[in-house]
């Protein structure tokens, strides 16, 4: 019911009208939404919620790490690109990942092409080809948090799946 409601809430705050015909038009897709999510969701089939908050926080951290990591290559090229002598140079480097969830690696490959100043150019199992403009990325990178959270996330994703 939880789900329910909160997929009606936000499907008000997308269309931002409230009358009658998104009413029932938002009745009407949160009920199908709700149905096929409990249909395919892993493990217990009853109608509650079941929040790991371990999981949650893990994710606020994930989310976090990144959001300071895009406004510090913000900063940094900012600063690189208006100083009196820009030391900018393309280099090209392969970072092999620890991680082994398609997910989890997606989500590493989409971060580093979010950053500022970096670009994923190529990814080939749980390699990563990498552009950047300045040479010490190579090792920032490969000593990066949020990968570790992400080694973290897949860890706990067996744990739940494991459960049922």
């Amino acid at each position: 019911m939880l789900i329910f409601l909160l997929l009606l809430l936000f499907w008000f705050l997308l269309s931002g009208i409230v009358n009658l015909e998104y009413f029932l038009v938002g009745l009407i897709i949160a009920g199908i939404l709700t149905l096929l999510y409990y249909r395919m969701a892993p493990g217990k089939r009853e109608m509650g919620i079941n929040i790991n908050l371990r999981r949650v926080w893990l994710g606020v951290k994930i989310i976090g790490v990144l959001f300071l990591a895009i406004i510090r290559a913000n900063l940094t090229l900012a600063v690189r690109l208006w100083g009196k002598k820009p030391d900018l140079q393309s280099v090209l480097f392969s970072l092999d990942l620890p991680l082994h969830t398609p997910g989890a690696i997606n989500f590493a490959a989409n971060a580093i092409t979010l950053t500022p100043g970096t670009i994923s150019a190529s990814l080939r199992e749980r390699r990563l080809i990498i552009h950047t403009l300045y040479p010490e990325q190579e090792q920032e990178l490969g000593e990066w948090k949020l990968i570790k959270l992400l080694k973290e996330w897949e860890g706990e994703a067996s744990n739940v799946y494991s459960d049922s």
